[in-house]
């Protein structure tokens, strides 16, 4: 007997089998893709973010660069009251806001945060903040008399007066009486049309190291004051009735050359009381009348005249002439050349308005040690 072997007949949904594969292998083919996509748009999107962040702490601390900068920082708020906060923005280049915020807390110290956002498309944006402790480094004055000059010196029928006196927008400080007169040599000290006791007071009469003071004054403190000169005035300028003014919106207007402050607080509010600006006067200077504050800084001769009312500090390379007619000046004359103070007029010294004129025309450095922290977010 002869078995017939017969061979299976092929399965007709094979051919189905073989699609649902290549299927299955697009589908597995199509998640790899995806997968593969979403990590590459995840990880551009994590660079982004990073990148973002970069550039806002990277602004931050453009900011505080910035803020410490001698062009950059505002003379205006060193004689801020404890408390005063001062916002600005700070240009740092596109797609960045940099917003400072400065805080005076006494004492010539200042807070200052930084904080920056940085924008990268609509989905990748990062913020930063960084704060920092600045301080006030005010010029060292060694005004030692009412009056210095390395020439001679004539009062006549005028009063000048080493006694430590506070007068007007000043702080109340501990008072240090100083000679009225410091000269190079008491024989060029002339008194005229007056009692010298009565028209020179203060801790004496008069010292004769006028000379060494002048001159160490002039070729120190002077090299260094015009740097932060708030206003420039021609040689030969004749400057009548200088006076407080304010904006349009009611502010004190610094870049008028004819405000030099209001330390009497002539205006309702006071609003120039803390504008103590730095005059420098590129040769010889006449002021008439009128009332400033600050420090008055001459490459010439100066004469003043009318009633002018000056607090602050008074440096002059040549002479000096005061007129009469109830001129007044407090804070401290230091003359290169001679000095004649006329009668009617009045020369006091005030280590408070020294103190503030030097303090109006300081500018910030960072505190020693650690002087910044990054913020919390």
């Amino acid at each position: 007997m002869i078995t017939r072997l017969h061979s299976p007949e092929p399965s007709a949904t094979r051919p189905g089998f073989v699609l649902l594969a290549v299927l299955l292998a697009l589908v597995v083919l199509g998640l790899l893709g995806a997968g593969v996509l979403y990590a590459s748009m995840q990880e551009f999107r994590d660079g982004r973010a990073r990148l973002a962040q970069v550039a806002a702490r990277s602004a931050a601390e453009a900011g505080l660069a910035v803020v410490r900068g001698r062009a950059a920082w505002d003379p205006a708020k060193n004689l801020s009251p404890a408390g005063t906060v001062v916002i600005r923005g700070v240009d740092v280049g596109p797609d960045v806001v940099d917003t400072l915020r400065i805080v005076a807390l006494g004492n010539a110290l200042f807070q200052v945060v930084s904080e920056a956002r940085a924008q990268y498309g609509a989905h990748s944006a990062a913020r930063a903040r960084i704060g920092a402790l600045l301080a006030l480094t005010p010029p060292h004055l060694p005004v030692t008399a009412a009056l210095i000059a390395a020439g001679a010196v004539v009062i006549n029928a005028s009063r000048v007066s080493g006694l430590d006196t506070t007068v007007g927008l000043a702080h109340d400080t501990s008072a240090v009486d100083m000679p009225a007169v410091s000269l190079g040599d008491s024989s060029a000290l002339s008194t005229a049309a007056c009692v010298p006791e009565g028209c020179l007071a203060g801790s004496s009469r008069f010292a004769t190291d006028g000379g060494l003071a002048s001159a160490s004054i002039m070729t120190t403190d002077f090299g260094v004051l015009p740097e932060t000169a708030d206003h420039l005035l021609e040689a030969g300028a004749v400057i009548t009735r200088p006076h407080p003014t304010l904006t349009v919106v009611g502010r004190c207007d610094r870049d008028n050359a004819q405000n030099w402050g209001d330390p009497l607080g002539v205006l309702q509010g006071a609003p120039c009381g803390q504008y103590a600006p730095v005059i420098h006067a590129l040769g010889d200077l006449t002021i008439d009348g009128g009332v400033g504050q600050g420090t008055l800084l001459v490459d010439g001769n100066l004469r003043v005249s009318g009633g002018f009312s000056w607090h602050g500090a008074v440096l002059v390379r040549g002479s000096v002439d005061v007129a009469g007619d109830a001129t007044r000046l407090l804070g401290g004359i230091v003359a290169g050349g001679s000095a004649t103070i006329r009668a009617g007029a009045e020369v006091r010294r005030s280590s408070a308005e020294l103190e503030r004129a030097m303090m109006a025309a300081a500018h910030p450095v960072v505190a020693t040690e650690r002087w910044w922290i990054e913020l919390p977010q």
